[in-house]
């Protein structure tokens, strides 16, 4: 009989069972004043201010956190449902007299209007916008924007930052094409972000008696937003908050903003990442990324099950090295049917 002893502190890359997954859950599942207050224990138990390789790099560690301006962005307005049409009494006279003239009405726009397109798309070559003369007069800002504007807003993850020249350059011709193989000279303009959430920095309130800087699990407010002094110097980039804690330490998303070819302000953009992720499908809250990114998520997990094709995650050593040992085939992607395939059956 031989006896192997495995030496403590290896890392252990397979999946972890139940009970592992929870006790490491209650480790990491530390508050936002418990984990600030570790940090600062490590800083000063390590003291750098005496580290000799510090002061060969001539790197100094403060012993406080960085203190940062922050803005907290308002929440989207909620719009609850009502009632579709008008209960009321009237006479049935009245009434039918009423669709006639909506019916007449409905052809008569419907007939300009195809033959605004015809004439302009047709014979004149120009782009048209058609739209009622009443709503453009009331000259309401948000109505004039979504009319004027067409915008493409793209946003990546799994993204370092040693790839963002590679990704940009790849990614946004590829876009390109796809948007040229749809019309002949259609260009939208595209603002290309790049979403990160493996990072280790934290944001902590700055008093963690003041009830108005936190939420129920202490920590910093959703909509918390921070673009200066911990930011890059030159490029657009902003750590966002958009969810509320529930255990442990939120951790941010850092959003680095590639390409803009719309213009955005840094506040446009920051408060439409922030309502975006208030409309993720499967949540009733605010989630901590923009949805776009996880449905991306989403719909490459669900590949991996067309490809797994039922294979367990918890194979045995022996199989899972002589996997390693030889190469793999590549396995083609099943096509999905077509009764599916424009809906987002992966959500």
């Amino acid at each position: 009989m031989q006896v192997c002893n495995i030496v403590e502190g290896q890392r252990y890359s397979r999946k972890l069972n139940e009970r592992q997954v929870t006790s490491i859950l209650k480790l990491a599942c530390e508050g936002p004043q418990q984990r600030e207050s570790s940090i600062l224990e490590v800083v000063n138990r390590n003291n750098y201010d005496n580290d000799h390789s510090a002061k060969e790099f001539s790197i100094k560690v403060l012993n406080q956190l960085a203190l940062v301006d922050a803005r907290v962005l308002p929440a989207p307005t909620q719009i609850n449902g009502r009632p579709c049409i008008d209960i009321g009494q009237a006479r049935p006279d009245n009434l039918e007299a009423a669709l006639r003239n909506a019916h007449q009405q409905s052809a008569q726009v419907l007939a300009q209007q195809g033959r605004v397109k015809r004439l302009c798309e047709t014979e004149l070559g120009v782009i048209t916008q058609c739209c009622l003369p009443k709503n453009v007069q009331k000259g309401g800002q948000q109505y004039l924007q979504n009319l004027a504007l067409k915008i493409n807003v793209k946003v990546r993850d799994g993204v370092s930052e040693g790839q963002f020249s590679q990704v940009l350059l790849y990614e946004m011709d590829a876009i390109r094409k796809a948007c040229a193989s749809l019309e002949v000279g259609y260009l939208p303009p595209v603002t290309f972000i790049v979403v990160q959430k493996r990072h280790h920095t934290r944001i902590f309130p700055e008093d963690h008696r003041a009830r108005d800087q936190m939420d129920r699990s202490g920590n910093i407010l959703p909509g918390t937003v921070v673009d200066t002094k911990i930011c890059h110097p030159s490029e657009f980039d902003f750590y966002l908050c958009s969810h509320s804690g529930i255990q442990g330490t939120s951790r941010p998303t850092h959003y680095h903003v590639l390409f803009d070819e719309n213009h955005f302000t840094a506040d446009a953009l920051q408060t439409l990442t922030y309502n975006l992720c208030y409309t993720y499908a499967r949540c009733t809250r605010s989630v901590s990324i923009v949805p776009p990114a996880y449905y991306a998520h989403l719909a490459a997990f669900r590949a991996r099950h067309y490809l797994d094709d039922g294979l367990s995650d918890q194979g045995s050593s022996a199989s899972s090295s002589r996997l390693h040992d030889r190469s793999v085939p590549v396995t083609r992607l099943p096509n999905v049917k077509e009764n599916v395939k424009q809906f987002m059956f992966y959500c």
